[in-house]
């Protein structure tokens, strides 16, 4: 005995696409240029669906008038309230049907009520079309709010991930800070720099000591001899630059490094 199989564990808002059609728009199929061109563009602005013409410059809802139907409920009214009357009307109707149906089947009352509930039904289906274009917008509404949540919660859930990972490298930089070896002050020294930058730092240090404002600063390597690696500089360059008789402008990185001392 056969099964009847089981309803589907997941109902999708709009229908699935046809397997037939999607199989032939892969990924593969698309690089390779094998997939289905697009559907042209109709050059007619008039199509058909379920054997009725349509023209693309119809509005989405038509009047009921234009489909040959009679309207009863008015064009200005309550939807809410014409409802509630089409409803009553249909039921009152219906058991007149059945009171006509029992007593005389072959009475031609039959087919005029008949007529009567297709013109209530279609009314009635016509007034819930109108409400469309509102559940059109609503639907569109919650999906941008969904939206807007879900990117809202990916925010929060980004900004959390920051907040882990500044505490985590704050407590990296603290462990590897505790780790190192203290350094306490050491004095510079220009000794190893050779006799020429020596006598010239010196100079300048001195001169800082003594007047920290001054900026101004002779250089003693203007009477040094760069390309003679052996030559020292003359005593009264360095002198000078030691009283402080300059006219020179000091470099900001040279005062950085002196003021170590």
């Amino acid at each position: 005995m056969n099964r009847m199989p089981e309803g589907p564990s997941h109902v999708s808002l709009f229908p699935i696409p046809p397997w037939e059609l999607i199989n032939k728009y892969t990924d593969s199929a698309v690089a390779r240029g094998t997939a289905p061109p697009p559907p042209q563009i109709p050059s007619s602005t008039s199509y058909q669906t379920f054997g009725i013409q349509y023209n693309t410059d119809d509005p989405i809802l038509r009047p009921l008038e234009s489909f040959g139907f009679r309207r009863i409920y008015p064009q200005t009214c309550s939807r809410k309230a014409e409802l509630k009357k089409l409803n009553f009307s249909i039921l009152a109707n219906y058991l007149d049907l059945l009171d006509i149906i029992t007593r005389d089947p072959s009475s031609l009352r039959r087919k005029e009520k008949l007529d009567h509930i297709g013109q209530l039904f279609i009314n009635m289906h016509h007034l819930l079309n109108e409400y469309r274009p509102h559940q059109a917008r609503d639907l569109l509404r919650e999906m941008l709010t969904y939206q807007v949540k879900i990117a809202r919660e990916t925010v929060h859930l980004g900004e959390q991930y920051l907040v882990r990972a500044n505490e985590t490298l704050s407590t990296a930089v603290q462990a590897i800070s505790s780790d190192l070896p203290p350094t306490g002050g050491t004095s510079v020294s220009f000794e190893d720099l050779g006799p020429e930058l020596d006598c010239l730092l010196s100079g300048i240090q001195a001169d800082m000591k003594n007047n920290p404002p001054a900026a101004n600063i002779k250089m003693c390597e203007d009477n040094v001899d760069l390309t003679n690696p052996f030559s020292s500089p003359s005593s009264s360059s360095c002198e000078n630059a030691k009283d402080g008789q300059t006219d020179a402008a000091l470099d900001p990185c040279i005062w950085s490094f002196l003021q170590q001392s």
